[in-house]
Parts: structure tokens; C-alpha cells; sequence
């Protein structure tokens, strides 16, 4: 994401997990993150820093992005994974 981006403005600590960088082999155990239902705005900030910080951890288990949507995903609740179920199905109609 580059530096002039809004997302990059609002969250320089995620932008500066998601850029970590770590050898493929190597591994650093982290707490799964807590679930996010979409409640509270204000956790959204740190939910997307601490999936970020697990997947910048393991990199060869998260290669792909489709493998770390999958993993944002099973941590969702509520109203966050309704929007994301209706988001994966109006994507499968396309």
C-alpha cells in the first residue's frame, strides 16, 4: 500500500506489520486474534493489526493472499461476517 494512501495515513502500525518481512522458514507462535463482530468501530483498528502481525509471523503458511483472507475470515462474527458472506457471494456471481 503506498505511503500517500488513506489506509496508510489512519494505520501506519498495520501498514508496517503487513510489510514485515521474515525468512519463508520461519515461524513466530502469536495468540489468535480476538473474534471482530463489527460493534465497535473502534476495535476494527486493533483486530486488522493483530491478523496482520499472526500472518506476517508465518509467512510460508500465509503465501497467498486468498490463504490470509481465509484466515481474517474464520475470526469474523455477527454483523463483520454477514458483510462478508454477502461480499463473497455477490464476488461468485461475477
Amino acid at each position: 500500500m503506498p505511503a500517500n494512501t488513506p489506509t496508510a495515513k489512519m494505520y501506519p502500525a498495520y501498514e508496517s506489520a503487513r510489510t514485515l518481512s521474515l525468512p519463508a522458514s520461519s515461524t513466530v507462535p502469536l495468540p489468535a486474534p480476538p473474534t471482530f463482530n463489527g460493534s465497535d468501530p473502534a476495535a476494527l483498528r486493533p483486530f486488522l493489526y493483530k491478523v496482520t502481525a499472526v500472518v506476517a509471523s508465518s509467512p510460508a503458511q500465509f503465501k497467498y493472499s486468498q490463504q490470509q483472507v481465509t484466515y481474517l475470515s474464520t475470526f469474523l462474527a455477527g454483523d463483520a461476517l454477514a458483510w462478508f458472506i454477502n461480499l463473497l457471494d455477490r464476488n461468485a456471481e461475477e
